[in-house]
């Protein structure tokens, strides 16, 4: 999105050496396609602002999709597990990231420090349930 915002600026300033050019020269048909490459560039920003905004809508919507989701969890037994008993997710990841994340049975020569481990921060817990 960066790089196509730039790339329009680049334009717009290509666009308006070509004006002051335009200035400079008689021609008709130059003058149009200055007008015309003048209209679509704003044409062109302003989509990219559109697109923008909607893009902006969109995360919102997904975070609030996430924290709905979040709120259905339960804890028990050291772990979090949704309404339909699936499960056990990471206290951790939940709690401190609002995060998702499945816990997975431990390497049994590990299990002392927990019976199960986070799929995505490493931490063990023991699960009880």
């Amino acid at each position: 999105m960066v790089e196509l915002m730039s790339g329009i600026i680049s334009a717009i300033e290509i666009a308006k050496k070509l004006n002051s050019l335009n200035k400079k020269i008689k021609d008709a048909d130059f003058k149009m396609f200055i007008a015309d490459l003048n209209i679509e560039l704003a044409n062109a920003k302003n989509n990219i602002a559109e697109l923008i905004d909607e893009n902006t809508k969109l995360k919102a919507e997904v975070e609030r999709l996430n924290y709905k989701k979040l709120e259905t969890l339960q804890f028990k037994g050291g772990a979090y597990y949704n309404s339909n008993s699936d499960g056990p997710f990471c206290p951790g990841c939940y709690d401190g990231k609002q995060k998702i994340s499945r816990l997975v049975e431990n390497n049994p020569d590990f299990k002392f420090a927990g019976n199960y481990i986070c799929s995505v921060c490493g931490k063990m817990f023991k699960v009880t349930v």
